[in-house]
């Protein structure tokens, strides 16, 4: 296995830490920038390194909702229910399509294409109207929903922030609450997505590993500053903003994988 230069890791590191959360979908950018960078012909390498790195943002996550999972594990039972209702979806469709999911990978054309379908679900954000209900009075009906989308945004090019929030807002919920409980219901799905493939991390070996754990930190470090600036950015109505971006680099993606 070759030795991964550091500035690569840091690289994916701080590109994992921002689109995790930032709508314009972490898979996607990590399936492209792979490719262009020529980091790995080996499948198992790429996995692997794909794992860590989410390690790290599921470590932000956590750190910056840490009083809300004290709430639900103590007194907010309900919410936490919803929280396993929205998982279901993502979880039966990541066993059930899991060969189809894993070939959608391999192509930065066709995650390219994903992430403008994501730019349209983005910009449709505009037509919502500004108000909306808490997040304590959600249905159990609208928590399916949001884990629906979820389920959808498994595909690389499909933002699972942005899928998520968006449908938070397209059912009723305020950008507050829309946005806590996208990034709440990122901790069992990037958790679980974590141990399932674990055992992946097994084919590293001691050349690649400080690259690794320094991608790692770097993935924490601005996983949870971007979980800050996209809390303010949803609540002043600024989600569909990150359509234009999601449609010139999906663009760049395709012509550059066709022509070049």
């Amino acid at each position: 296995m070759e030795i991964i230069p550091i500035w690569k890791t840091v690289f994916l590191g701080a590109l994992q830490g921002a689109t995790e959360f930032l709508p314009v979908s972490s898979s996607a950018h990590l399936v492209i920038f792979q490719q262009w960078m020529n980091i790995s012909q080996d499948g198992a390498f790429l996995l692997a390194l794909d794992v860590a790195l989410h390690f790290g943002t599921l470590a932000a996550v956590v750190l910056f909702y840490r009083k809300d999972l004290k709430d639900i594990l103590f007194t907010s039972r309900k919410l936490g229910l919803w929280l396993i209702l929205g998982t279901l979806p993502a979880a039966v469709f990541g066993i059930l399509l899991k060969d189809y999911f894993e070939r959608s990978f391999a192509s930065a054309a066709w995650a390219g294409f994903q992430l403008m379908i994501t730019g349209v679900i983005l910009w449709a954000t505009r037509w919502i109207k500004k108000e909306g209900a808490p997040l304590e009075t959600m249905s159990l009906k609208q928590s399916l929903e949001v884990g629906v989308a979820q389920a959808v945004a498994i595909l690389p090019g499909i933002s699972r922030s942005g899928t998520t929030i968006a449908a938070g807002l397209f059912i009723g919920l305020t950008p507050a609450a829309a946005v806590r409980f996208s990034f709440l219901l990122s901790i069992p799905a990037i958790g679980g997505a974590c141990l399932l493939e674990a055992k992946e991390l097994a084919v590293l070996n001691y050349g690649v590993l400080f690259p690794i754990l320094l991608g790692v930190v770097v993935s924490f470090v601005i996983g949870y500053f971007s979980i800050r600036w996209m809390v303010g950015l949803v609540q002043r109505h600024h989600l569909h903003y990150f359509a234009w971006y999601c449609w010139a680099f999906g663009l760049l993606a395709i012509l550059k994988e066709l022509f070049f």
